[in-house]
């Protein structure tokens, strides 16, 4: 009760500084228009498309019924996006005719699509059937990626008429699309065409040198001096080339100068790029969660300035060529002085501004909260009194009456108001609300637009958030997740690695490539998405067309550790095993309750807890992060002590070797995260790393641990680690080598 009435407490103090001008404003963006406007814009430019194509045929062949035989090159189209020719090949095939026969071979996208056949998917399914059996095809990207991915011979009836294709993918099921055979060029006409312009470009390129030359002084573009600009913060166009094509980066771009040197942001449209090379540099992302971004160093303007990317969205790594040009030409001024604000320091900006705003209301506001003070005491110990338990004020529901919320020891990110009839209302944090529908029962008339509806009961739940899928575990809930974002290899949790290989969990693909037809197909109730899923809002909208609730996770936003494992009992809710939650969540409640009350709950000694990257930089947590909250709370004081706890979002920062060899030699004990380059057996192991370690003294002592693969996916065992942590600071034993989440280095 003595929460609640602080609660309440400072929601009227909040009220009292609405009044007086200081409140946020939240803004929705409406999307439905822009939509709209890009599907016309799409549909004129296909049409574009078409017309450029009938009026620019070179060879007359395509609406011949009989093509002299040989080999051609031909556009294959298709009624669907997900069934289509792989991006590398242009949208084209290679059309074979011998004796008026045509076969057209083409490349698809995947792997996804196991067997064609030439007419209905129900005849498909007869006995006899002849299906088309896949050919396995090497494409390669022009940034110089490679994929394998799967072909197919198909044959073709007649040239710009559409005929019935059926396909069946990995789930089994046979799906109708309709294709057709366009463009037919022969490959003799190609090569010369080719040929042909390949000695053209040649010839411009001769005929352009001594332009070149002439203007090289002008193409060399602008430094940083040229440019006169003031210590500050900027937004700059700038322009990506090179690669696939398939990459994007976010334009405008923040640019920070700081004396002599320009450092701009860079955000990629994907999160599979683990570093960036400039000027032969190496610069790893900025953030831990979304589309990776980069703080690199800006040597040019107003022209291509190189840079190196490396993606691990295929199976190996691949570094990738690209040019980057910022245009000096709209360069604007942030709204901000010259006060610096890099990529790090973005997230606070609005609450620095909004303290700005106050501090010029600073002495109105003084009297002002001292008067509204009194009166909210007031207002608080009268609503106390009158009804402790309506001090929380409900969603007036049409149809529902309020009954009880759900009592929470540590969470902050969500809330749960239980109604009659078993209907349960999910709030949670900057990500909306949730109607709980149970089985049986329908969502009330006049509901609030923007309260999702989730029908019970729900059995093909699309986890795609890793965090959650140890909660649904810890209440017997694994078996109502069809639909997987992890493929089995990524897997930690054994239960989920036996759902996948059984076939009773599988692969729907990751949060920004879902495949949208397996989804629809397995009934999928419900999606659950990390916040990455925001860097992507056009997988969610579609999600939500499809009639999909979409649903966030915040766990991993908790404070405190068990506040992360209390969010067992919101997917409890989902799956109506409270009871099953409320027992699992008081066995880690009972470990930390027992740590803290402990004789030695205050040991002094000094933990450090990181990994070393690719680089040779050292990768700490900060201060604040739950891992360091956790080795507080087990009786240790987390070192480096410095390490920042609310400069930005991330729970992470890299230092070098040697800073790190200063702050944290003199640990007591150390220990390994492994859950980034894989677990360590060996202290040598540990130092071949960096020979700077030997001298640390929890090396010299031997107080080296490691920690399993499976410490970041395993959430509801957050007690048990605390307690792994105490043991090891409490107990002097040579024998103890193994806890449930960590073992010690020899």
């Amino acid at each position: 009760m003595k929460k609640r009435s602080f609660t309440l407490l400072m929601s009227a103090l909040t009220i009292s500084a609405t009044l007086i001008g200081t409140s946020p404003v939240a803004a929705k963006t409406d999307t439905d228009t822009a939509t709209e406007e890009t599907t016309d814009k799409e549909e004129t430019t296909a049409k574009d498309a078409d017309s450029e194509n009938t009026d620019n045929k070179e060879t007359d062949a395509s609406k011949s019924d009989t093509l002299e035989d040989g080999t051609y090159t031909a556009e294959f189209d298709t009624d669907s996006g997900m069934f289509h020719v792989n991006e590398a090949n242009d949208g084209k095939g290679t059309l074979t005719v011998k004796e008026g026969k045509m076969t057209i071979h083409v490349s698809l996208a995947s792997k996804k699509i196991v067997n064609l056949f030439v007419g209905k998917a129900e005849d498909a399914q007869k006995d006899g059937a002849e299906v088309l059996e896949p050919t396995t095809d090497t494409v390669t990207y022009s940034d110089g990626m490679s994929e394998e991915v799967y072909g197919f011979d198909i044959p073709v009836p007649a040239i710009d008429e559409e005929f019935d294709v059926a396909l069946i993918g990995t789930k089994g099921k046979w799906y109708d699309h309709k294709v057709s055979v366009k463009n037919p060029v022969k490959s003799d006409d190609t090569d010369a065409k080719k040929d042909d312009k390949e000695n053209k470009d040649a010839d411009s390129k001769a005929d352009d040198t001594d332009k070149d030359a002439k203007d090289s002084k002008t193409s060399e573009g602008k430094t940083l001096a040229d440019l006169n600009l003031e210590d500050g913060d900027y937004t700059m166009d700038v322009t990506l080339t090179g690669g696939s094509g398939r990459a994007t980066i976010d334009s405008p771009a923040a640019i920070n100068v700081e004396g002599d040197k320009a450092t701009a942001t860079i955000v990629w449209s994907s999160p599979n790029y683990d570093y960036m090379l400039v000027d032969g540099e190496k610069y790893e992302p900025v953030n831990k969660d979304g589309n990776s971004t980069f703080e690199i160093p800006v040597s040019v303007f107003d022209a291509e300035m190189e840079v190196t990317a490396d993606t691990v969205a295929m199976s190996e790594p691949h570094e990738i060529d690209y040019t980057l040009n910022f245009r000096f030409h709209n360069c604007q001024r942030s709204r901000k002085n010259s006060k610096i604000i890099t990529y790090k320091q973005r997230n606070n900006y609005e609450d620095e501004k909004h303290n700005k705003e106050t501090a010029k209301n600073n002495i109105l506001s003084v009297f002002m909260s001292v008067a509204l003070f009194i009166i909210c005491i007031c207002t608080v110990c009268t609503a106390y009194a009158a009804d402790k338990d309506n001090a929380k004020t409900p969603v007036d529901i049409p149809g529902l009456t309020y009954d009880h919320s759900m009592e929470l020891s540590y969470a902050e990110e969500f809330s749960v108001d239980y109604y009659n009839d078993g209907y349960a209302l999910i709030t949670i944090d900057q990500e909306g609300q949730f109607l709980v529908v149970p089985e049986g029962k329908k969502a009330p008339k006049g509901l609030e637009k923007d309260i999702t509806v989730i029908q019970q009961p729900l059995n093909n739940i699309y986890l795609v958030a890793t965090s959650a899928m140890d909660l649904f575990r810890a209440i017997d809930g694994i078996d109502s997740i069809r639909l997987s974002g992890t493929q089995e290899n990524g897997w930690y949790i054994q239960e989920a690695k036996d759902a996948m290989e059984s076939g009773k969990m599988i692969y729907a693909g990751k949060y920004n490539a879902p495949d949208y037809e397996l989804i629809l197909d397995e009934g999928c109730g419900l999606a659950i998405e990390s916040t990455m899923i925001h860097h992507n809002p056009e997988v969610e909208e579609k999600l939500e067309q499809f009639g999909i609730p979409v649903m966030v996770e915040r766990s991993s936003y908790e404070s405190h550790p068990l506040g992360r494992t209390e969010w067992m009992k919101l997917y409890a809710v989902l799956l109506g095993k409270e009871d099953v939650a409320e027992k699992a969540f008081k066995e880690q409640t009972d470990k930390l309750d027992k740590v803290l009350t402990s004789d030695d709950k205050d040991t002094g000694k000094t933990v450090a807890f990181f990994y070393i990257n690719s680089t040779g930089a050292v990768n700490v947590r900060k201060n604040g992060d739950y891992v360091s909250n956790m080795i507080e709370l087990a009786g240790g004081k987390y070192v480096p002590e410095d390490t920042g706890e609310s400069d930005n979002a991330l729970s992470t920062m890299n230092m070098q070797m040697e800073e790190f060899y200063a702050k944290a030699k003199d640990a007591d004990y150390i220990i390994y995260n492994s859950t980034i380059d894989g677990e360590l057996s060996t202290i040598d192991e540990l130092l071949a790393k960096s020979n700077l370690l030997a001298d640390f003294k929890a090396v010299k002592d031997g107080n080296v641990w490691c920690t399993g693969k499976n410490l970041f996916q395993e959430t509801t065992e957050l007690g048990t680690m605390i307690e792994d942590i105490h043991t090891i600071l409490t107990t002097d034993d040579d024998s103890l080598d193994e806890l449930a989440y960590m073992h010690k280095l020899k």
